[in-house]
């Protein structure tokens, strides 16, 4: 039929079925879904879902039928289905929909073996979707300081305060280490774009970085007997101290990616990072503010005749708006030069910082909201004993989202406070030790740092610390911004929660219903009347006013709902007319979801609703069942918004409606035309 091939046609990319098994589940409830073990199905799997696997990858476009569709599309004859420019819009595309109507457009899990409330989703989800974002972040890093512990000497005397040259060899293998970590990140960047294949990328980037992190770790263990022997003359510099931490990074970037590649070798995802087109600028934004800390430490080293570490040292100061004051412009041409320069750098690290927080509150949390809500539904479902009726397993589901959103919530905020709390206290202790402060005022630098206070006194005065500092403050500033923003979202949540209150509603509710509220409407009504204009007919204007009013049926509608039985018994058999009286209804009750989608984006509906849409668009059949909301079936197994999906689902069914109304008058023309 042309339906199914213009269907199948546009369906072609969607290669993975495990990714259109979480569409049908939640756009065609009376279809399961399947989760299999396997990235692959068997040709027994797909064709119970309706697909067959020798001549079509994509999705069976019935899924999307409603059973009134399915009668429509199986009685009508082939050779009449030639609906020309309809055709296209009765299926809509799976991808489409996948990503409008499930709250989760910026994660992909459909080339995931494991699915939400499989044991070990989140391992896997992480170590396919985190992982490579923050390797994409720490690479970059590594990579600016392997150019600061290249540029900047390693030993000072310590008779004269002065910086020495390092000796030729050391400075030719440090050279390689910084070429091998270039190379690593290169081919990092590249596998982020899609411009390298994935296995290649992967064997570059992890034997890059790993060469790379053991020539500098055979530098810095060569220096420490070379130079810093017991007694020796010299003491280390910043540059010394930027070879440490860049064999950290180093490091940290070859275990991640590492073990990226174990969850591919494992069969858990296929050879690909899942990420989607904003976390993949991640890697990009993180560049371009390391080459923006880069070039203005050397501006800074020069008008402010300070060193290059002195320079990147102040570039973080400046640019996470801490200002110690311990480096400042004196000159015209200094002030000048860094006003433009912080102006872009506010910016790039404001791209940053939001990329990551939309990555960690929005992206993450819905995933994670997923995996709880399945994970209970499961537990709720094979725990059940006595029978339940369709409500009560609906206000079962309601219960374990809810508890699943409030866990998720919980979680979320503990990973961050524990992150944040670590980085604070860890990096104190660091402190502590390097600048030999008291731990107490440790704390309470770091503390004034993570909150951009930046008193001025105390601050990091040794180039072990001031070294130390450049790394620790580009990490531990974000998560502050993450912390105070996943608290402002938790506390707005509780305020609207508060407004609701039931006590106020129902207060409300008697005032609506009260005589005074009666009083009240009749004297308005009648001084509006006394004022109206000879001829003028206020009630239809009064009428016209209100006929934008969500909550009130169009008068078609309201005689095809008083009719409808008699257009049944054939007191008014016309097929078309029948059509166009179910697409006003379906627009009416597309108005009132689109103004809900307006005002309450984030609307719960009833029971009483849910089964009104379901049976509106022709789906009953599965809502009636005593379990289908608590069942594998359920749509309450994926985070969506329900304005939305009521949203489009009426679009949908009213689009099939259409294009059925659309063939059904070119059948009759033709008709007509050959009588």
């Amino acid at each position: 039929m042309e339906i199914r091939q213009s269907s199948r046609a546009r369906m072609e990319d969607s290669t993975h079925l495990q990714y259109t098994s979480g569409v049908e589940a939640l756009l065609s409830p009376h279809t399961t879904l399947q989760s299999s073990p396997q990235v692959t199905q068997t040709s027994d799997d797909i064709a119970n879902i309706g697909i067959d696997p020798e001549e079509d990858s994509g999705a069976d476009p019935n899924v999307f039928l409603g059973e009134d569709e399915q009668a429509f599309e199986q009685t009508a004859p082939e050779q009449d289905l030639e609906l020309g420019p309809y055709a296209s819009n009765v299926i809509p595309d799976v991808k489409d929909y996948y990503r409008t109507l499930l709250n989760t457009n910026n994660w992909s899990i459909e080339d995931l073996a494991v699915k939400p409330g499989d044991r070990g989703f989140t391992i896997w989800f992480a170590m396919s979707s985190y992982f490579p974002l923050i390797a994409g972040c720490i690479g970059p890093v590594g990579n600016l300081m392997s150019l600061c512990a290249i540029i900047c000497k390693w030993r000072v005397e310590r008779e004269t305060d002065k910086q020495v040259t390092d000796l030729g060899w050391m400075m030719k293998v440090n050279g390689i280490s910084v070429m091998f970590g270039l190379i690593s990140n290169i081919s990092l960047l590249l596998n982020f774009r899609k411009s390298l294949r994935y296995t290649v990328s992967q064997v570059v980037s992890i034997s890059g970085w790993f060469i790379a992190g053991c020539l500098l770790l055979a530098l810095v263990i060569s220096a420490k007997f070379t130079y810093f022997y017991s007694g020796s003359p010299y003491f280390p510099s910043e540059g010394y101290w930027f070879a440490v931490i860049t064999v950290v990074l180093y490091f940290s970037c070859f275990t991640i990616l590492l073990l990226n590649e174990v969850g591919f070798m494992l069969k858990k995802y296929p050879p690909l990072f899942n990420i989607d087109g904003v976390q993949k600028s991640l890697m990009t934004q993180s560049i371009a503010l390391c080459i923006w800390l880069f070039w203005g430490a050397a501006v800074f080293a020069k008008l402010l005749d300070i060193s290059f570490a002195e320079g990147i040292y102040f570039g973080v100061v400046t640019i996470l708006t801490i200002g110690l004051g311990d480096f400042i412009p004196k000159t015209g041409v200094g002030m000048f030069v860094v006003l433009l320069w912080v102006t872009f750098g506010l910016v790039s690290f404001g791209l940053v910082i939001s990329t990551i927080r939309e990555l960690v509150i929005f992206s993450g949390s819905s995933t994670s909201h997923w995996h709880k809500v399945e994970s209970a539904r499961r537990k709720n479902f094979k725990s059940i004993t006595a029978p339940l009726t369709s409500r009560e397993s609906f206000e079962v589901m309601r219960k374990v989202t809810r508890l699943g959103s409030a866990e998720e919530k919980a979680t979320s905020l503990l990973a961050i406070v524990s992150l944040w709390a670590t980085f604070w206290l860890m990096g104190a202790l660091v402190f502590h030790y390097v600048e030999s402060w008291d731990y107490g005022v440790s704390c309470y630098f770091c503390f004034l740092c993570l909150v951009t206070i930046g008193y001025g006194t105390p601050s990091p005065i040794t180039h072990g610390g001031r070294a130390f500092f450049v790394v620790w403050g580009l990490c531990a500033v974000p998560l502050m911004t993450i912390l105070v923003s996943n608290l402002g979202d938790i506390l707005f949540a509780s305020l609207q929660d508060a407004n609701n209150i039931k006590v106020i509603d129902r207060s409300l509710n008697w005032i609506n219903r009260s005589w005074l509220s009666k009083w009240v409407l009749v004297r308005w009504t009648n001084r509006l009347l006394k004022k109206a204009e000879p001829g003028v007919d206020m009630t239809s204007k009064l009428e016209t006013a209100s006929s934008f009013n969500s909550d009130v049926l169009p008068p078609f509608v309201h005689g095809h709902l008083a009719s409808h039985t008699h257009i049944r018994e054939g007191i008014c058999d016309d097929p078309s007319l029948e059509k166009l009286l179910k697409i006003q209804e379906i627009l009416f009750h597309l108005k009132r979801s689109v103004t809900t989608l307006r005002k309450e984006p984030l609307k719960k509906y009833t029971f009483d609703e849910w089964n009104q849409m379901m049976n509106l668009v022709g789906r009953a059949t599965k809502a009636n069942q005593p379990l289908f909301w608590i069942s594998d079936d359920s749509p309450f197994r994926f985070p969506f918004d329900e304005p939305q999906y009521f949203t489009f689902y009426y679009i949908h069914t009213l689009e099939v409606q259409l294009a059925s109304l659309a063939s059904e008058l070119d059948r009759s023309h033709m008709k007509r035309h050959r009588e």
